[in-house]
């Protein structure tokens, strides 16, 4: 048995995918080979990111030796098993592979995982999504989407992490700082964390450069695995008793 895991740079999702399969695959003694790939081509030649790294080594596995290679045409016929690691990914692999190309070997890596019963949620708010976008997320398994919610306090309070991929628009995001008040870790790309100040958010703010996916999902993996209390210094920064008083102070200070 041939297997291959694939996600888009190969230094976070498949690595470590890779990595425990390998590990797997030793103590059964089977007689199986793994290997991982990136359909983007952005990270050839580099090692599995940092976090990657240490969720793994955290299961003693070391995967510090892999070195990213992009995904190619012939990987479709040099595998038995190829696992995408999610939809764009397999699309990708799709659209490598070409017109008619065999895709009889290439599954989603949460088909897998489902089988395991591995409990997880993920859950969509907000508007604006087009039609192809709910259909993906209708047909992602442990994936849902609640559309617009006016009070999103109830979400905030019963998830473990929220995630903020917002790339676009200016101000500060205020359903971060109810989160992060709440004490949950907030996974958040650079645009979203506008207003934000890390200092005041200890561990449980995590940062990643805009379209920087592979890093938003490796701190994804990361904060899986932590648990972190919101220091006492954001709240006196953020709360808004303070806010008011600071800006009063400010009112009164003004000299016309």
């Amino acid at each position: 048995m041939r297997i291959l895991m694939v996600c888009l740079g190969n230094i976070c999702r498949s690595p470590i995918a890779e990595g425990l399969m390998k590990d797997k695959i030793l103590k059964n003694k089977l007689d199986w080979t793994v290997d991982s790939a990136g359909t983007e081509s952005y990270h050839i030649g580099e090692a599995p990111h940092q976090f990657s790294q240490k969720i793994c080594l955290a299961n003693n596995v070391d995967i510090s030796m892999q070195r990213a290679r992009k995904f190619v045409k012939e990987d479709l016929q040099r595998y038995d098993k190829i696992y995408a690691m999610a939809g764009d990914v397999y699309q990708e692999i799709k659209k490598i592979g070409g017109k008619g190309a065999d895709l009889s070997n290439v599954d989603y890596f949460l088909n897998e995982l489902d089988k395991n019963n591995l409990k997880y949620q993920v859950i969509v708010a907000g508007k604006g999504l087009n039609d192809n976008l709910k259909k993906r997320i209708e047909n992602t398994p442990n994936i849902l989407y609640t559309g617009f919610i006016p009070d999103l306090n109830q979400l905030l309070k019963a998830c473990d992490i929220m995630l903020n991929p917002v790339i676009l628009g200016g101000g500060i995001k205020t359903k971060a700082i109810e989160a992060l008040g709440y004490n949950k870790i907030v996974i958040s790309a650079q645009s979203g964390a506008a207003g934000l100040v890390p200092e005041v958010c200890g561990d449980n703010l995590l940062i990643s450069p805009d379209h920087d996916w592979d890093t938003f999902t490796a701190d994804v993996i990361k904060a899986a695995g932590m648990h972190a209390d919101i220091p006492k210094v954001f709240y006196d920064m953020y709360y808004w008793g303070n806010i008011a008083r600071n800006i009063l102070a400010i009112l009164k200070g003004y000299k016309r």
